[in-house]
């Protein structure tokens, strides 16, 4: 049994959903690029980005209104 099912405690995906962070396709449809250019901008330091587990799969911050016109 997970530790989080033990305890009734929430995953980290489910943490960062509810802090705001959003999915490689919903941050690609809000800056009207491609999920693959959000990781791009992701590995050039230009998104932030946290893992949420033990595979290289992100959830990313969302920029603010002035910074998400900048990637476009």
């Amino acid at each position: 049994m997970k530790i989080e099912q033990k305890y009734g405690l929430k995953s980290r995906y489910d943490r960062l959903r509810e802090a705001g962070y959003l999915t490689a396709e919903e941050l690609g449809r809000l800056l009207g690029i491609a999920p693959r250019s959000v990781a791009e901008f992701r590995k050039r330091g230009q998104l932030k980005a946290a893992r949420f587990n033990d595979r290289p799969e992100y959830l990313y911050e969302p920029p603010a209104k002035r910074r998400a016109e900048a990637y476009v």
